[in-house]
């Protein structure tokens, strides 16, 4: 969230059956059917995670520049 770092986004749906999660390590996790959705324009990038439901799951903050 600052201009010094590198931020990441990974959502990994693979498409096999749900495992729990035993370690957190980022800022969300869960252990659900869903997907990514970014949005982008010349100054901001909002990232959602929406379940496959169309439940908004996790909203950060948009970056911008």
């Amino acid at each position: 969230t600052d201009d010094k770092g590198i931020n990441f986004i990974v959502a990994g749906g693979g498409g096999r059956g749900l495992r729990p999660i035993t370690a957190r390590r980022a800022a969300f996790a869960k252990s659900t059917f869903g997907f990514a959705e970014l949005e982008i324009d010349a100054k901001t990038l909002t990232f959602r995670i929406v379940g496959s439901d169309g439940t908004v799951l996790h909203a950060p903050e948009p970056l911008t520049k």
